[in-house]
């Protein structure tokens, strides 16, 4: 569990890089500087989160701190989903941003079970 969301947080913290502009719009205008700044800086973070799993040292540490991560970046999904923000010039339904916020949610619980905040008898059990 702990390689499997290492490797999508590493994936997508790369995207972040290779194809910043699919990431731009949804950054919220209320954020200081370029969006492009607050793009790179959530990648190096998805970056850095993502790695620590590959260290079973370290995997504890980072799991609390991506599902952190993971509750502060929906942010920029609310703001799609508010303000029917387009990427790749399709704007989600109702329904894709339920789907979206619930493979969020998923993350955040699966990141804060393995960062041990989350106790193994409450997770259902192909989770724990």
């Amino acid at each position: 569990m702990s390689i499997a969301l290492g490797i999508f947080l590493l994936y997508v913290g790369l995207l972040h890089f290779i194809d910043s502009q699919w990431f731009v719009p949804i950054v919220p205008d209320i954020l200081p500087g370029s969006p492009k700044f607050w793009v790179y800086l959530t990648g190096i973070l998805e970056l850095v989160c993502g790695s620590g799993f590959f260290i079973r040292k370290s995997r504890k540490i980072a799991g609390r701190t991506t599902s952190i991560f993971l509750i502060v970046l929906y942010w920029a999904n609310i703001n799609m989903w508010i303000n029917d923000i387009p990427m790749n010039g399709i704007i989600l339904s109702n329904t894709g941003h339920v789907l979206r916020a619930l493979a969020q949610i998923g993350m955040i619980i699966v990141a804060a079970y393995i960062g041990k905040c989350i106790p193994k008898s409450l997770l259902p059990r192909f989770i724990g």
